[in-house]
């Protein structure tokens, strides 16, 4: 492997532990946000709403821990998509969801 290949690959993986670190610190904020509202019915019904992108952030979160750590490419891609999928479920959480679905994508580009 050469000195380029070599640079390219680790700076695929610095991007791609940053992306996991804030996909994993929102996911974790996300829940305990919802967890943490005091009224049952207003909890629940704000918990149904927001479900789906939950669910797509923890997936997303799953695929580019396995994209990192087992260097899969096309992990870190599903990852990404999902993110976006993630964002159209909650178009005001996509603030949130933009920055680490970008370094998973440059991750992706740089590990190939």
């Amino acid at each position: 492997m050469s000195n380029n290949e070599k640079k390219r690959l680790d700076s695929g993986h610095v991007l791609g532990f940053v992306a996991v670190v804030l996909t994993a610190f929102y996911a974790f904020r996300l829940f305990s946000h919802f967890g943490s509202i005091q009224y049952e019915l207003v909890g629940l019904i704000a918990s149904r709403i927001v479900m789906p992108h939950m669910i797509f952030v923890v997936v997303a979160l799953f695929f580019s821990v396995i994209g990192l750590f087992e260097q899969k490419r096309w992990c870190m891609l599903v990852a990404c998509v999902l993110m976006g999928i993630s964002a159209l479920f909650m178009l005001d959480y996509t603030r949130y969801i933009a920055m680490p679905a970008l370094f998973l994508f440059f991750a992706y580009v740089e590990m190939g």
